[in-house]
Order: C-alpha cells, then sequence, then structure tokens
C-alpha cells in the first residue's frame, strides 16, 4: 500500500513553501515521524511526504510580490477561497499566491538536499504536477516553458534516488468558444479546477480565465477528458 502524508511539516500546515523535511513539533517531531515511518515498513505501507508548493503564503525565502506567477491582465494570480454555499469571497481566510514557474528548479534543490539529509527517498509534489499555468510577468513563461521546468524538476528529484509520487490531472478539453476545435486542442491540459484560474497560451484575453464552474464546459464538444500529462510531470499513485 502506498499513502500520501500532507501537512506533516510546519511549512505545509502554514501554507508556505514546503522545502525542508522536518516534521512539525505539533505532530510529534522527528522521532513520531520516524517511529510511523518504522511501523509503516513493518507493516508493508510506503509513506510518501507531500510537499504541496502549488499555492503558497509568503515565507521560507519565497515570497508573494518575487515568487507569485503573472496573468496576462498584468496582476497577480491570487487564489481566493469562496463561500460554497454563497458563492462570496472568505473574509476570513487571506489568498493564496500561485507560485511561478520560474521557483520549481530552486523548490526541487532545496528539497530533495532535505529529503537525502533525513534519509527519505520517496515524495509527492501534491497537485503541483496536475496544471500547467504560465507566468506572464517579466519571466514571460509560458505553458510549454513551464512544463518544461516541470519536466526538469521532476528529474532532479528522481536524480536524487527520490522516488516521487503525484497525481494525474483531469484536464478541460472542451473549448470555451463553441465549435472553435483548435482552441479546444490548445487548452485541453488546462485542469478544471472550481476556485484556480488558468490563462491559455495565446494570450488571447477572451478567454483568460476559466471560472468556477468551469466543470461545465460550453461548446459543441460536450464535456470530455483530455490526455493527462506526461508521465515525466505526473505520475500516477497505486
Amino acid at each position: 500500500m502506498k499513502v500520501q502524508y500532507y501537512n506533516w511539516t510546519n511549512a505545509g500546515i502554514s501554507g508556505k513553501v514546503d522545502i525542508k523535511a522536518k516534521a512539525a513539533g505539533c505532530l510529534g517531531g522527528n522521532g513520531d515521524w520516524n517511529d510511523l515511518q518504522s511501523y509503516a515498513a513493518s507493516n508493508g505501507v510506503t509513506i510518501y511526504p507531500v510537499s504541496e508548493n502549488e499555492t503558497f503564503r509568503s515565507g521560507s525565502g519565497f515570497y508573494t510580490f518575487q515568487d507569485t506567477a503573472v496573468r496576462i491582465s498584468g496582476s497577480y494570480a491570487r487564489i481566493y477561497d469562496y463561500n460554497l454555499a454563497y458563492g462570496t469571497q472568505s473574509t476570513v481566510n487571506k489568498p493564496l499566491s500561485l507560485l511561478s514557474p520560474s521557483a520549481f528548479s530552486e523548490v526541487a534543490e532545496k528539497l530533495t538536499g532535505s529529503l537525502q539529509k533525513k534519509d527519505l527517498n520517496t515524495l509527492s509534489l501534491g497537485s503541483l504536477t496536475t496544471a500547467l499555468y504560465g507566468d506572464y510577468g517579466k519571466q514571460a513563461i509560458s505553458r510549454d516553458a513551464a512544463q518544461q521546468l516541470l519536466e526538469d524538476a521532476y528529474q532532479q528529484i528522481t536524480d536524487a534516488d527520490i522516488s516521487p509520487a503525484g497525481e494525474r490531472s483531469q484536464c478541460l478539453r472542451s473549448a470555451l468558444c463553441a465549435g472553435d476545435h483548435r482552441r479546444a486542442a490548445a487548452i485541453q491540459r488546462i485542469r478544471c479546477v472550481r476556485r484556480g484560474h488558468s490563462v491559455l497560451p495565446d494570450g488571447n484575453a477572451r478567454g483568460e480565465i476559466l471560472r468556477h464552474q468551469c466543470g461545465e464546459c460550453f461548446g459543441n464538444t460536450g464535456r470530455n477528458r483530455a490526455s493527462p500529462l506526461p508521465p515525466a510531470a505526473a505520475c500516477t499513485l497505486t
């Protein structure tokens, strides 16, 4: 059996970029973490500690005004919580920032170094492997370039003899504009999320934002599922 263990570090609990393989003290610290690892191993269970870094809060060396992806509109890609009953923006939880693909390599480097020091050889990148998005600020990173950066980061992890696990994406294949099959092909790998925003690779503002009910896709192509990301960018947890 293989399981993913979320929010096991202080950074993971607080929503900061998670690059240190150090168990949170409120969960028993490294002592209880080692006991959990031993118990799991003796019962045929492999634990994949999760480093969830698609969205973040400032801290751990990564900051909102420096490492947040920028939308085509020029605004920072900020992720807000919404009240599902009323569809209103939450006034309780502060918005998260979408991590710029330019930071993927640094995150992978620091994360693998920390895991190696703790003799850990498994890892889950969480939702980072389930979406492709660009950074249209000074970095000028397209989704294609972001995919390459993600694959390179994935390769850094595997080169360090760490076995990653992730989640395959459920992607949007239908075009936002009815009958526009070329646009459908262009955006077929954008993840369909309730509270996220993604941008089209060609910079066309007409379809810039994928709204919250993007599961209800309009167009002649209907509701479909696209091919998942390449194995190098998304691996299946079995």
